[in-house]
């Protein structure tokens, strides 16, 4: 076989793997944010509305995600605006179609993974090392656990389209450098950046790299570099609102909101082995502000540190760059999602977030893996170790995919995974007041309020109360006057003596709505 078809067979394999893990996540339903991205969307059903939707924030036709968090007003993702649009337009309310174009697109972003570390290390070893260690480190980019969030749910699409157009991109800067690629390149980065926020720094690391890996001299290339990414940053300015909704303030509870949100991204990496859609929720605090784990914000620390050493050393060392360039594929595309500005989540991470970033860690696992290439029995050791982990994080991911079937499975498994986060609570509690199981549902929403007032979370013990009453009022029967006038003095106390206080043998609270 010639070097082309063993290329071929590889990729060939490639894909088959991922569709054997990701095949099951074909059959899930609309789950989570999809009702309100896709259901509920007019701007995408209607072509006739699709110009105002791509002039208008993601969130446009979900005004009261709004008063959860008002960044999301900010975000502007038109690509994938425009690829929902065309879904529905094929598909409507088919979901088998969308997990199919996400789980395409999961297979083409991993094969473009697999050319660019071919590509990125070909002058470092020979070609059959290269390709055992590039299959390796392309499957590993696709088959982590953390991906499952990202193809199994269609609303996480969002993270495939920007690494997909970034290694497209990629691939046209790659040396020799062409100036007619370049300018395709610097199209895909716009495109990137049009589809998430966080493929902003992309373009300086490449920067980086023709300046420290390549010797380019030329400014014009630079220029031509971030002409893209700077349209599509203009463009984003002229359609949505540029305001300042949150001012950056730099106080130890940022230093550890930070630090905290880099040391359960790492984690998140190296442990994946329970993945969840709620990862490192954020308690409050009595009698204020947010608590951190110590032992997590040691560990961004220590790993921030590392960094730091290996960017000083690189100026002095040049055969340290590769390795800082390795790792700055995996800070870049992190940095906009690492809380230096607190947008009030309840969660500081999202496993979703790691799409792109991974690129830089299986960048530095093919990096690491030729330094230790002359060693043979540290060489058997290693692929020893991957091929292992391999196999765990396809049964992982396998596993995960079952639970995006619908937001019930999701949040029955959340609630399992951590059974007094407030989030999940609420969501799991929504799904059975939906069918009518409003024992169970009030059974939720009292040990959500419990939880909130055990953590001082007052707008928690409000919101939990307001949910319970509303859920009881709507599944009490007309005949029960009884419990009808209850719910009817409750509600007056809420306007008059500005307290909810019911007791029923359903509900026990007590909440003032004023200090």
């Amino acid at each position: 076989m010639t070097h082309r078809h063993w290329i071929i067979a590889v990729l060939l394999a490639i894909g088959i793997a991922i569709a054997g893990v990701f095949y099951t996540s074909l059959f899930g339903a609309f789950a989570w944010d999809d009702g309100v991205l896709i259901l509920a969307n007019q701007g995408i059903q209607d072509f006739d509305h699709l110009p105002k939707a791509l002039l208008s924030g993601f969130w446009g036709t979900a005004q009261d995600m709004y008063l959860v968090n008002a960044v999301y007003e900010q975000i502007y993702r038109p690509v994938v605006t425009l690829a929902y649009a065309l879904q529905y337009h094929f598909f409507s309310t088919n979901s088998f179609g969308y997990h199919l174009v996400s789980l395409c697109l999961h297979v083409c972003t991993s094969l473009l993974a697999f050319t660019w570390l071919f590509r990125r290390y070909r002058d470092r070893a020979s070609f059959k090392t290269l390709l055992v260690l590039c299959t390796f480190g392309a499957l590993i980019f696709a088959l982590h656990p953390s991906r499952t969030e990202s193809v199994a749910w269609i609303s996480g699409s969002t993270d495939l389209w920007m690494a997909f157009f970034v290694l497209l991109a990629l691939l046209c800067w790659q040396r020799p450098f062409v100036w007619w690629r370049g300018l395709i390149g610097t199209l895909m980065f716009g495109l990137a950046l049009l589809s998430k926020e966080a493929s902003v720094l992309a373009p300086v690391v490449v920067a980086y790299e023709l300046w420290a890996l390549q010797g380019q001299k030329r400014p014009w290339a630079y220029v031509l570099l971030f002409v893209g990414p700077v349209a599509a940053l203009v463009f984003r300015q002229s359609v949505v609102s540029a305001d300042v909704l949150y001012q950056l303030s730099f106080s130890v509870e940022t230093v550890q909101r930070v630090l905290a949100s880099l040391g359960h991204y790492v984690l998140a990496v190296l442990f994946p082995w329970e993945p969840s859609a709620q990862r490192a929720f954020r308690y409050t605090r009595c009698p204020d502000g947010y608590s951190y784990n110590a032992s997590i914000v040691a560990l961004g620390g220590a790993v921030l540190l590392l960094f730091l050493l290996l960017f000083a050393a690189s100026f002095k060392y040049k055969r340290l760059r590769p390795w800082l360039a390795d790792s700055l594929w995996f800070f870049a595309p992190l940095l906009p999602v690492l809380n230096v500005f607190d947008l009030g989540s309840s969660v500081l991470i999202a496993e979703r977030f790691l799409y792109l970033p991974i690129l830089g860690l299986v960048a530095l696992f093919v990096r690491t893996s030729l330094f230790l290439w002359r060693r043979v029995l540290v060489r058997t050791l290693w692929i020893g170790f991957s091929f292992i982990a391999l196999v765990g994080f396809s049964l992982v991911t396998s596993a995960h995919a079952l639970h995006f079937r619908s937001s019930e499975t999701l949040w029955l498994y959340q609630y399992e995974v951590d059974p007094n986060n407030k989030v999940v609570i609420e969501a799991l509690a929504a799904q059975f007041d939906s069918r009518g199981e409003i024992n169970k549902a009030l059974r939720l929403f009292s040990k959500g309020f419990n939880e909130s007032l055990k953590r001082c979370d007052r707008p928690g013990t409000v919101k939990f109360s307001l949910l319970a009453l509303d859920a009881l009022l709507r599944h009490t029967p007309s005949l029960d006057q009884a419990l009808l006038s209850t719910i009817r003095r409750t509600y007056d106390d809420v306007l008059s003596n500005q307290v909810i206080e019911i007791n029923t043998e359903l509900l026990s609270f007590s909440v003032p709505l004023q200090r």
